[in-house]
């Protein structure tokens, strides 16, 4: 009977080692080949939607704790102009080109977004995205995300939504309440996993988010070494109010039924205040790095550009030129008018002369000398009332040239051309 128990404590043994140190592989696997991507998208101002005010602050909060706490290795973040059509597009592209089988990445979102009612088909409205809800120009739809993270090859992805996404894309997740132990994790980390905690938003997303609070609150206040999306779900479902959150599988990117997202806190956790100062010093560093490669080349072209306008257009002779036009402008108009009186007085009152002359033909006769003189006098009025006004219109356009020119030798002139929905001119010219 001894022999017995002896023999049955001994399998126990085994067991139990030999479940530990499947555990422990699993971690070591995890802590030296995997790395952990957290991509964080969140949209205030459109560029062609009225803004937001809420989605960069939640944003803020939640990456404050996520990654602060919890570990780790980089963070991609967009926001506003940066979270275009084609940036997104680029990061999932650096993403499938950058991650291993062993990687974790957690996917944040926070904006505008639509559902299409006739489809059931969810989509991003991103910082370039269209207006029209038939054209949907610049929308990301949950097809296409799901096309791009299936390109990504990682063992563990996950998307946190505060938008509208298409539940019909995924399978829901048993709401078990879990066994939070080394074997749960263990298993969670085995079994590959593509989870989605959706905020079960119907609308554009303008009222403030209960979801991110509570997501918040929960990793804040978590104390213990891991955590997974289902044990989130389950401590906030209860308390997200006015918002149906769903948590569920993406149904093609081979998600396994006891896959689990997990988050392990960091041992150190990391001052986001110093964080962010470094990051801004960094960027300051690469800006100016920047200004300095192409300082000296703006420099001396500004300089060649003086040199030429003095040269070619001193002061004096714009002045000049403004004189000599103002002069054409006066002389044109005075000639012009002189000219076109001339042309009236010829055919009001000297061409009803000859013609009256004409009509009578026997004053025709009898005085055709006179005829000759009043004749001669009509086509020698008509010719210079015509010269005249001619010499005036030249006049008035070589001072209008004269003034174009010397508006844009100062700069005067502007064209604008607006191409929207046509194509539109607009010169101006200051005198």
């Amino acid at each position: 009977m001894k022999k017995i128990l002896l023999l049955a404590l001994y399998i126990l043994f085994i067991i139990d080692t030999s479940e530990s140190k499947i555990i422990k592989k699993v971690q070591k696997t995890a802590d030296i080949d995997g790395k952990s991507y957290l991509v964080i998208i969140a949209i205030d101002k459109y560029l062609n939607r009225l803004p937001l005010d809420r989605c960069i602050k939640e944003a803020g909060d939640f990456k404050n704790i996520v990654y602060a706490n919890y570990k780790f290795d980089e963070m991609i973040e967009l926001y506003d102009k940066d979270a275009s059509l084609n940036s997104i597009r680029e990061t999932f592209k650096t993403l499938q080109r950058i991650s291993n089988e062993n990687d974790f990445i957690l996917i944040y979102f926070n904006g505008h977004g639509y559902i299409d009612t006739a489809t059931d088909e969810g989509y991003w409205i991103v910082y370039d995205s269209g207006i029209n809800e038939q054209l949907k120009e610049n929308w990301i739809s949950s097809t296409e995300f799901i096309n791009m993270i299936s390109k990504i090859k990682s063992r563990h992805i996950a998307l946190i939504n505060e938008s509208c996404f298409s539940k019909s894309l995924l399978t829901e997740e048993e709401k078990i309440i879990p066994k939070e132990d080394e074997e749960y994790f263990a298993k969670s980390y085995e079994k590959k996993s593509a989870l989605a905690l959706l905020s079960g938003k119907k609308e554009t997303g303008a009222e403030e988010s209960e979801m991110t609070k509570e997501i918040v609150k929960s990793l804040k206040f978590n104390k213990k070494p891991q955590i997974d999306l289902l044990i989130i779900y389950n401590d906030i479902k209860s308390k997200v109010k006015g918002s149906s959150i769903f948590l569920g599988g993406f149904k093609n990117l081979g998600h396994e039924k006891e896959g689990g997202f997990i988050l392990s806190l960091r041992e150190d956790p990391i001052n986001m205040k110093e964080y962010e100062a470094k990051k801004k010093e960094a960027a300051s560093v690469d800006e100016k790095d920047k200004k300095k490669e192409y300082e000296k080349p703006e420099k001396k072209e500004e300089v060649v550009k003086e040199k030429k306008v003095i040269v070619q257009t001193p002061p004096d002779t714009l002045k000049n030129l403004n004189i000599t036009s103002l002069v054409f402008l006066i002389s044109g108009s005075a000639l012009v008018t002189v000219g076109s009186c001339m042309f009236i007085f010829d055919m009001l009152s000297v061409y009803n002369d000859v013609k009256d002359i004409i009509d009578n033909s026997d004053y025709y006769y009898t005085n055709y000398t006179k005829y000759e003189q009043r004749y001669e006098l009509f086509i020698a009025l008509f010719c210079s009332s015509i010269s005249i006004a001619g010499t005036g219109v030249c006049l008035l356009a070589a001072s209008l040239s004269l003034k174009i020119y010397t508006n844009i030798k100062k700069k005067q002139v502007s064209l604008s051309i607006n191409v929207r929905d046509k194509l539109e001119f607009a010169l101006c010219l200051k005198f």
